[in-house]
């Protein structure tokens, strides 16, 4: 069955961590709330308060800075994403984007810009297959906690030759939770054309959109805060490469 979920993708992609078989996906600081109540302020595992919060450049974004919280055009390469390369994955910046790569079947990667949301955030992304098999999965994470070994987050993805879903990981564990399996849909861009992404999660409601349609939803009560991400990975294909930009976090 086409896109049938691979539990092994995501425990081998936290296996790596503790066995040292490869990429070892971000250990992140903010798997706990911060102290404080207000704001969206922890930035690479320092807290920050309210008057010094991340101000967003929203030059590039198309949204209004009423609207944002967060916003990367990934001009800036220490702006707070990880810098990884090991023989399964690759994430880094790159050209004003960020780039994700992986390099053997099976297997997913992601990556995080250490922040914290405390409810509910609407995410978007553009995202264009840069190299390698069209037979991937990719998109957006939001409600990102626990550790690299047993992380909880969901994830709402596409891939380049059609699909898409909406997953609920808890402690490493991955399941389908919009649709039995990946779904086909017109509304993906195919190959290497650009898509654009939006991941709404507001309340137990997450809502997938592709290129501004409305594709998939679920509900879901297991999540309720924590980051916002990226994710990569394969199915039987051994490498695919897709380059990320323009990331926006807005609160519903």
């Amino acid at each position: 069955m086409k896109k049938a979920l691979l539990l092994s993708a995501l425990l081998l992609a936290t296996l790596a961590c503790s066995l040292d078989l490869g990429f070892t996906p971000p250990d992140l600081p903010q798997s706990e709330a911060p102290a404080q109540s207000s704001g969206y302020a922890q930035k690479s595992g320092v807290e920050i308060t309210e008057d010094e919060a991340y101000i967003p450049d929203t030059s590039n974004s198309g949204l209004s800075s009423e609207d944002l919280v967060y916003f990367d055009d990934f001009s800036n390469s220490e702006s707070g994403w990880d810098h990884q390369s090991a023989e399964k994955g690759y994430t880094d910046y790159y050209n004003n984007a960020y780039q994700m790569s992986v390099y053997i079947p099976s297997y997913d990667i992601w990556a995080n810009p250490g922040r914290y949301y405390p409810g509910d955030v609407e995410v978007r992304v553009e995202a264009t297959l840069t190299g390698g098999d069209q037979d991937n999965n990719y998109g957006l994470l939001c409600r990102y906690s626990g550790t690299p070994s047993s992380p909880n987050f969901y994830s709402f993805q596409i891939s380049s030759d059609g699909y898409l879903i909406i997953a609920k990981t808890v402690d490493g564990i991955s399941q389908y939770i919009s649709a039995d399996n990946m779904i086909s849909s017109n509304a993906v861009n195919l190959g290497f054309r650009t898509n654009h992404l939006r991941a709404d999660c507001v309340g137990s409601l997450l809502t997938l959109y592709v290129n501004g349609v409305n594709v998939a939803s679920a509900k879901d009560s297991s999540l309720v805060d924590g980051d916002v991400g990226l994710i990569l990975g394969t199915f039987d294909a051994s490498y695919t490469e897709v380059v990320f930009d323009n990331f926006s976090v807005t609160i519903p």
